[in-house]
């Protein structure tokens, strides 16, 4: 009796499970027992999972769900070229990295884990949102400048939207070429009519024109030539010929108009 009972006191501690890798074996058991999934999703959270192994033939797998286990590093993710939807939140990262091979994924969950430092030439260009809150990275000077800066597609961050922000500045910017580009086009169009006004000017300064000439007698509208002062007179020929003119007609009896005809321009 008395060893029965130190059998039963000292009965050893049901042993804790070990750490499981992620695997091709894992993949297809889960994949089999789980229940009915999207196309191309794979949940594997909550399995103690503490590292992911290479795996072959994952292509058709899109959203990975690893969250809630004990995984450590970021490895072997290409064996899943395809993935948009990546989740590792609440696991014990220390640092991101071997993500560049994802060229297509689109939302990257690493909240709570032990991300101290990041790295933002670590993170897919190709990141809409991205979720690091709970890690002591997000405290560093510059963070989410830093990464915005180096995500120019990011539309959430942190479970806080970006992309206003982004397009307020992208608006004032546009806003400013615009104004820039009407200026300088307005100032070109100025110095184009400055050159073409010049260009007139030159062209009507070298030509004559022609003044007013008086009509001969007998022949009305035809060219005359200047007519001449007689010599000794000061007065201007045509005042001369008016003066002529009105004596020969009042020693004739007749009516002389005193305006000669002139012929312009037509």
């Amino acid at each position: 009796m008395a060893e029965q009972g130190d059998a039963l006191c000292g009965a050893p501690e049901e042993p804790q499970p070990a750490g499981v890798t992620l695997s091709d074996s894992l993949i297809s058991t889960r994949t089999r027992s789980a229940g009915p999934l999207p196309t191309g999703t794979l949940r594997l959270d909550r399995e103690n999972i503490t590292c992911i192994g290479k795996s072959r033939g994952q292509e058709g797998i899109h959203s990975l769900y690893l969250q809630q286990n004990q995984i450590e590093k970021l490895e072997n993710l290409e064996c899943f070229p395809n993935l948009r939807f990546l989740c590792l939140a609440g696991n014990r990262i220390q640092r991101v990295q071997n993500l560049q091979g994802l060229l297509q994924l689109s939302l990257l969950d690493l909240s709570h884990n032990l991300i101290q430092v990041l790295h933002t030439e670590e993170l897919p260009r190709s990141l809409r949102i991205l979720d690091l809150a709970g890690n002591q990275c997000t405290q560093q000077e510059g963070y989410r400048d830093g990464v915005l800066a180096a995500l120019p597609r990011l539309l959430q961050l942190d479970s806080q939207p970006v992309r206003a922000s982004f397009l307020g500045d992208l608006r004032r910017e546009l806003a400013g070429r615009a104004r820039l580009w009407r200026a300088l086009s307005l100032e070109e169009h100025r110095a184009r009519l400055e050159e073409l006004r010049e260009l007139l000017g030159a062209g009507q300064g070298g030509t004559a024109r022609p003044g007013p000439q008086r009509c001969p007698q007998g022949r009305p509208g035809a060219p005359l030539a200047p007519l001449r002062a007689p010599s000794g007179s000061r007065q201007p020929p045509g005042q001369a010929l008016q003066r002529e003119s009105r004596a020969k007609g009042a020693g004739n009896g007749l009516q002389v108009p005193q305006t000669p005809c002139s012929s312009s321009r037509e």
